[in-house]
């Protein structure tokens, strides 16, 4: 067989769960007849270039690593570029990007994903599509540096990027996930309403549509926090940080999986397979847990107290609009 060739089927191996086909693997991601995987499988055939591309994309890894040509002290990450004149195009790219990547975590049955947030994950609002314009149109308003910004009442979200969030919002429910927040978590996201509503971008009945959207959010959490798990009947659980972090950190694990990742450009991530940086990711969310108070099926009197101090802060907002 082909090393190279050899290297990056061996390290296909590693990557996927211990029940995984290879077979269905390389005829689903590159596409092949079966034959033509056997063929490589068997070391007939080396990998294409391409074909190697293709596989490294799925797994978020890089080709030097998959070749073990990596210079010592680099580290590879991936990230979408953000195209300020087709926005749309790299929002969808980022989305299709996350979805494959929450299917081949679902593959390991012990995924975990552990998530630190100084805001509400994009993953919540995906059910609610006010919420979801707005974040886009906040994402549109810093990446295009325009005199004369859009509103809100002229983004148009297209039919198949609205499917896009409502498919990143199922794959995400069916995955273990344990978040650590700071306890004013709805506070960034009001802020930025407040402030787009006083620079007349979001009129005073988008703010109501808005306001609706994230009180029947904070509903949902209430009932999946209590019960400590999704509506796919999977874990979920919520930690209160007593100290504040600065930024938006995840970490994803399982049998044969390591990936980190850090929150860019408003709804993108930095990611990587790196299993030194991986590593530090998760020591760094670990560390944020010891400080942090479990409130999913537990803590009742912490979880109270966020939910009233959650709905202060949505009253509050509402007396200002008020005036």
């Amino acid at each position: 067989m082909n090393n190279s060739s050899f290297q990056i089927i061996e390290a296909i191996k590693k990557q996927l769960p211990d029940n995984a086909n290879l077979i269905d693997f390389f005829t689903e991601i590159l596409p092949m007849k079966k034959e033509s995987a056997y063929r490589r499988l068997r070391g007939e055939v080396p990998l294409s270039l391409d074909e190697a591309r293709k596989v490294a994309s799925y797994l978020n890894l890089s080709l030097d690593k998959l070749l073990d040509i990596k210079q010592k002290g680099t580290y590879t990450s991936s990230i979408i570029r953000m195209n300020g004149k087709n926005l749309m195009e790299s929002y969808c790219k980022t989305m299709e990007r996350i979805i494959t990547l929450m299917r081949f975590v679902k593959t390991d049955p012990n995924a975990k994903i552990y998530c630190s947030s100084n805001k509400l994950p994009n993953s919540h609002f995906y059910k609610f599509p006010t919420l979801c314009k707005f974040k886009f149109f906040k994402f549109a308003y810093q990446c295009r540096n325009a005199l004369n910004p859009p509103k809100l009442s002229e983004i148009e979200i297209p039919s198949g990027v609205r499917d896009l969030e409502i498919i990143y919002q199922a794959e995400r429910q069916q995955i273990e996930t344990h978040y650590i927040w700071i306890r004013d978590i709805f506070r960034p996201i009001l802020k930025d309403i407040f402030y787009f509503s006083e620079m007349r971008l979001v009129t005073q009945e988008e703010v109501w549509l808005l306001i609706e959207e994230i009180q029947q959010l904070l509903d949902d959490l209430e009932i999946d926090i209590s019960v400590g798990q999704t509506n796919y009947r999977v874990p979920y659980l919520v930690y209160l940080a007593d100290t504040y972090f600065d930024s938006n950190y995840i970490y994803i694990e399982g049998n044969n999986l390591k990936v980190s990742a850090i929150s860019v450009f408003g709804i993108n991530y930095l990611s990587t397979s790196e299993e030194d940086i991986s590593n530090d990711t998760k020591e760094w969310i670990e560390s944020l847990m010891r400080y942090s108070t479990l409130i999913s099926k537990s803590g009742e009197i912490e979880k109270v107290n966020f939910f009233n101090q959650q709905i202060k802060i949505i009253e509050k907002f509402e007396f200002k609009k008020q005036i």
